[in-house]
């Protein structure tokens, strides 16, 4: 989570001290009624809480392809993935 914290505070620094994302007017908007209303926004809290309330996993299945020899008929993939 420290890590995740960090590296948010850091994207919203370049958000407030680039002339690019300032034009663009980039930020977090203050949207997140779970979050700390009385903090501010770059606050370690109000990341955290952020992080914790939107962030997502996407699961993806891998390696599920049977392997064997060219002859067995369950296999789908050789040693070498073919």
């Amino acid at each position: 989570m420290k890590a995740m914290i960090e590296g948010v505070s850091l994207l919203l620094k370049l958000y407030h001290n680039t002339t690019s994302m300032q034009r663009i007017n980039a930020g977090i908007p203050r949207a997140y009624p779970e979050c700390p209303q009385n903090v501010p926004l770059d606050s370690p809290a109000s990341i955290e809480c952020v992080i914790r309330t939107f962030t997502l996993t996407l699961y993806h299945p891998s390696s599920t392809c049977a392997m064997g020899k060219a002859e067995d008929p369950n296999s789908v993939v050789d040693s070498q993935l073919r």
